[in-house]
């Protein structure tokens, strides 16, 4: 099914790292520590949150 952008100021700073470095960020700090977000956006209860490579877009899963 379709998944719709849960974070947008999230799916913009993958954006632009990405822009910058050409890869995804290792992992959510790394956006802060390059400066692109000020602070992590805490998800939803029991969800994660993880970037569809294919789209760049920041969803929202189930947290294992």
């Amino acid at each position: 099914g379709e998944q719709s952008p849960v974070n947008s100021p999230l799916t913009g700073a993958v954006a632009r790292f990405h822009d910058k470095f050409r890869r995804f960020p290792r992992d959510w700090n790394e956006l802060v520590t390059t400066g692109f977000i000020v602070a992590i956006p805490q998800p939803a209860p029991g969800k994660r949150f993880m970037i569809d490579p294919a789209t760049r877009i920041v969803v929202e899963l189930p947290s294992k």
